[in-house]
């Protein structure tokens, strides 16, 4: 067998020792069949279209060459019964047969400089690769599919696939300009890198289990924009590094973010990254979602993306369903809110984590059931006059960083409460606050404060019968000291599970007005334990006045139980 290069001659000249047969003319747009040197074929006239001999090599390659400088020339690629045909009419008048029972790869190569491209019209090509190279254009047909992979690339342009289906994996590149995807794009994995843009026409679809998108280093534009909503993607990695890059992907389907540990999806620091699903978007474990900005929205289920290697400065998520979560880790700083938009979970959970501060946008909001936010930062700030959750609990581990949290309803403090080491800690809220959880702030600052009515109302909650932890009777009237905030009525209340509280030591006096209600209860509390002696209860001292003490019984003091040194305290059953 010889060798490709002397199979397909320059144009206008044979191989080497070879001589012309004379030519059986077929009428055709590409010009006339010409048989060749060795028994090859080739297509003369306007257009040239190369192929190999009549049998295939050894090797099982059908290859097809392509070249013109004509704009339109294509090589047309079906299966016709047990037959691969090639022809460069689309309607196959002159067309040139192989046995398909010989073929295992079939390439397809454009010469350089060339704008030529190849369609694959109909059938399915059992083969097991089908390479494409230096070409501006491949096409399938709407019943054409390759069994095998499928590669296309072009070194000279840009690259355009209209329709392409493999059964297999599919791998399209330009090293010089952009890939641009039309019509139905499928295959179990799709791999597309170029040196422009990646992008795909509107009513076009991509229908895969992977797909993978690089801009390539060293390019000087490009973005990946594959957003398309009927777009069916189960998994997504793609890599932007231009800066102010973007990558945004839809898929109607729930989205695994990364393939695999250390691959995710990477833009620049001022790059975007924008992700819209129809189910969950969640990350595989140890892939890194990195870059300026993060979008996530979502139709139904949850935004998990919690892997301790994201670096992200800015996000925002959005979920549709009702009692869904947003959970997101970066390990910088974070500010929530991208544009006008920040985070709504329908009734959800939102669980926010930085290594560093988290704030707020300007005109953003965080919408939903409960927030938790945990930080290690000068401070956590989400102070928005739009903020609408039920519950909101943070910890900020920073020595000395501060908690700063407003919000447009009533407000409950949830379990987890608010920690800092030696922070402030100010929460403002459109309606009553109610404090169920620790509230940590050592030698800083309290300040909660009602702000819908005056005065407002703010309610601690003992959950704990035991004596001088986090939630315990002492600790609760601590924190009606120690709150800055003017012109509340502070009261003092107790969980279902609290009955019984035994002091080990004697209360601190109260300077504030405070109600402590047993609602009803007869919640103990009991001063037995307490020595040396004298002791007393519940002491009401100067500032105390208006105070009000409810539902208690009180005993076990040396001295009073109940002890008022001021004016206007109401004791009642």
């Amino acid at each position: 067998m010889m060798p490709s290069k002397d199979l397909f001659p320059a144009r206008g000249r044979l191989a080497q020792g070879s001589r012309r047969r004379s030519a059986r003319k077929q009428t055709g747009r590409g010009g006339a069949w010409q048989r060749c040197a060795a028994g090859g074929e080739r297509l003369e006239g306007r257009a040239m279209l190369a192929v190999t001999p009549s049998f295939v090599p050894a090797t099982g390659v059908l290859s097809i060459s392509v070249d013109s400088s004509d704009a339109d020339t294509t090589a047309y690629v079906r299966l016709s019964g047990t037959s691969i045909q090639v022809a460069s009419d689309a309607a196959f008048t002159t067309p040139y047969a192989v046995a398909a029972a010989n073929v295992s790869t079939i390439t397809v190569t454009g010469a350089v400089g060339g704008f030529e491209g190849v369609e694959v019209t109909e059938g399915l090509l059992a083969v097991t690769r089908f390479d494409a190279s230096g070409l501006e254009s491949v096409a399938f047909g709407a019943t054409a599919v390759v069994g095998g992979n499928v590669t296309a690339s072009n070194s000279d342009g840009a690259l355009a696939v209209n329709g392409l289906r493999s059964e297999n994996n599919i791998e399209l590149s330009s090293s010089v300009a952009g890939v641009s995807l039309n019509g139905l794009v499928v295959g179990d994995r799709l791999v597309l890198s170029a040196s422009g843009d990646i992008d795909q026409a509107v009513g076009s679809e991509i229908n895969t289990g992977v797909l993978v998108a690089a801009i390539n280093a060293g390019s000087t534009s490009g973005n990946v924009v594959l957003a398309n909503a009927a777009n069916s993607v189960s998994a997504f990695e793609a890599v932007n590094p231009l800066p102010g890059g973007i990558v945004s992907i839809t898929t109607d389907s729930s989205l695994l973010v990364g393939t695999s540990a250390s691959r995710g999806i990477s833009v620049a620091n001022d790059g975007s990254i924008v992700i819209v699903a129809g189910g969950a978007v969640s990350q595989f474990v140890g892939s890194e979602l990195s870059g300026g900005k993060l979008s996530v929205s979502v139709a139904t289920g949850d935004i998990t993306l919690t892997e301790a290697v994201n670096n992200i400065a800015a996000f925002s998520g959005a979920t549709a369903a009702a009692s869904s979560k947003v959970r997101f880790t970066t390990i910088g700083n974070l500010v929530i809110g991208i544009g006008a938009s920040g985070i709504t979970s329908s009734n959800g959970l939102i669980e926010l984590a930085a290594i560093g501060s988290v704030t707020q946008a300007a005109g953003t909001a965080i919408v939903g059931d409960s927030l938790y936010v945990s930080a290690n930062g000068a401070t956590i700030e989400l102070s928005n006059t739009g903020n609408a959750v039920d519950i909101f609990e943070a910890v900020n581990g920073q020595s000395g960083g501060s908690v700063t949290y407003s919000n447009s309803l009533p407000l409950v403090i949830g379990d987890r409460g608010i920690q800092t080491a030696d922070g402030a800690i100010t929460v403002t809220a459109d309606g009553a606050i109610t404090v169920r959880g620790p509230l940590e702030y050592a030698t800083g600052s309290l300040t909660l404060a009602d702000l819908s009515s005056t005065p407002g109302s703010v309610t601690f909650m003992v959950t704990t019968d035991t004596d001088s932890v986090a939630g315990s009777l002492r600790n609760r009237l601590d924190n009606v000291q120690d709150n800055q905030a003017a012109s509340q009525s502070q009261s003092v209340v107790f969980d279902a599970a609290v009955s019984s509280i035994v002091l080990s030591t004697p209360l601190a006096s109260i300077s504030r007005p405070v109600t402590i209600d047993g609602e009803g209860r007869l919640v103990e509390i009991n001063g037995s334990l307490i020595a040396p002696a004298p002791s007393n209860g519940l002491v009401f001292a100067d500032g105390a006045q208006g105070s009000r003490v409810a539902s208690l019984s009180i005993g076990g003091f040396t001295e009073a139980g109940v002890r008022i040194e001021t004016s206007s305290v109401a004791v009642v059953a």
